[in-house]
């Protein structure tokens, strides 16, 4: 079991997300999230959406990211300070952090793991190509082009 404190740079140019749908590692029993919001953060976003996958779609993953058009919103935790959400990891466990508008303030968290030795799931993969342009269009999407 592990405790980390952790820190999303500020926003500086554009609101962005630190990070986008996905499942934490199959080698997570467990996560949770403690969040830490200074009191004079007013920005908007940081929070945590949960999705489902989108009626008759069957999930495919790039690594553990998959594409949020083929999901809907069922529920968000605010990024509100001493909010703490505890969840088990499964390939069902779909989560992302909402885009938080541009502040000087960083992100604050207490982010707590329960790791095993061996994976506890697989997730079905994309082919390499797929995977590939998934990465690709990831990282220009944190580029204003």
């Amino acid at each position: 079991m592990d405790a980390q404190i952790c820190m999303n740079t500020p926003v500086t140019t554009y609101p962005s997300s630190v990070r986008g749908p996905h499942v934490d590692l199959p080698q997570k029993l467990f996560a949770g999230l403690l969040y830490l919001r200074d009191d004079e953060d007013d920005s908007r976003g940081g929070d945590l959406e949960l999705y489902k996958p989108r009626l008759n779609y069957q999930p495919r993953f790039a690594c553990q990211y998959i594409k949020r058009h083929n999901l809907e919103v069922i529920g968000t935790v605010p990024y509100q300070q001493n909010v703490l959400l505890v969840f088990l990891n499964s390939p069902h466990s779909l989560h992302g952090v909402t885009r938080r508008s541009v502040t000087p303030h960083p992100r604050r968290l207490v982010n707590l793991v329960m790791e095993v030795r061996e994976p506890l799931f697989t997730l079905p993969q994309y082919g390499s190509i797929e995977t590939n342009v998934f990465r690709f269009t990831r990282i220009l999407g944190g580029y204003k082009l």
